[in-house]
């Protein structure tokens, strides 16, 4: 990729798709808007792109965003979509037909908050080391009425989870899955398990990443799996006071693992708005 040269390869088009893909998934499919921080939308490519007479052409963050979105073709990718039922499962194109076209470019240009609105918050500062196929559990003393609140009615709200300040693993070889109420969940446990909410993964680069940067943080949107377990019957009101959030440090397969932890200084579980669009879902 260095050498610009990376397009000859077939697997460039075939990846780089896949992305737009993901993409239109998440803004048509899911109802999700991008970002509206005009650093990143009015940020301008001055001399990545030709036309078609090979002259440079200027465009910004969110036409190329765009472009795929409202243009190309995608099957469903994945099989799911915002209300995961067979019914709704429709390719990009007839989805955009059944919406106005005008107004979902509306939606997808003014783009959501940058800034996430917490309505209650719950922190805790522990310092936490997690080993390869070793679970680490935090509980989290929730305060149960505004969370019963939030999992009992249809409230436009998501409870998000953050791993905070993370020390990146040596090497990019491990990722984390992340369970609820579930101490016996390790790297086998199955993903379509109820406590199963959402993993992530880390870019660690040596040669690349030589400049000092703060720990990143990293969310997860635990929302589902609560709703799953209340629902099944397995988080009561009464368990809600305490939530055990396991992390389980996962290695890739087929892959020399040298990651030996990772290390986090905190969690933080919070209660987030939604913008409108998404609460019409």
């Amino acid at each position: 990729m260095g050498a610009f040269m990376s397009p000859l390869d077939p697997i460039f088009w075939t990846h780089h798709n896949m992305i737009d893909c993901l993409w239109a998934d998440w803004n048509i499919h899911r109802q999700n808007p991008n970002t509206n921080d005009n650093q990143w939308t009015q940020y301008d490519f001055s001399s990545s792109f030709v036309d078609r007479a090979g002259n440079p052409v200027s465009t910004n963050v969110i036409s190329t965003v765009l472009m795929p979105l409202l243009s190309y073709r995608f099957e469903d990718c994945f099989g799911t979509t915002s209300t995961g039922s067979a019914e709704a499962e429709q390719d990009t194109t007839q989805v955009i037909g059944a919406q106005n076209t005008t107004a979902l470019r509306k939606f997808l240009r003014e783009g959501a908050p940058v800034e996430l609105e917490f309505i209650d918050r719950v922190r805790v500062e522990q310092q936490v080391r997690v080993v390869p196929n070793e679970p680490m559990t935090v509980y989290m003393n929730l305060d149960r009425d505004s969370f019963r609140r939030i999992l009992s009615q249809d409230e436009t709200a998501k409870i998000l989870l953050t791993v905070g300040d993370v020390q990146l693993p040596e090497a990019s070889d491990i990722f984390m899955r992340v369970f609820v109420n579930m101490p016996e969940a390790s790297a086998d446990t199955p993903l379509d398990d109820p406590h199963y909410a959402g993993s992530f993964a880390f870019f660690v680069d040596p040669e690349a990443h030589q400049e000092e940067h703060e720990p990143p943080d990293y969310l997860v949107n635990i929302t589902n799996a609560l709703y799953r377990l209340r629902r099944e019957g397995i988080l009561g009101d009464s368990q809600l006071s305490e939530v055990g959030i396991q992390l389980v440090a996962v290695p890739f397969p087929n892959r020399e693992i040298r990651a030996k932890a990772i290390g986090l200084n905190f969690l933080d579980v919070g209660i987030v708005r939604t913008n409108e669009r998404q609460n019409q879902q």
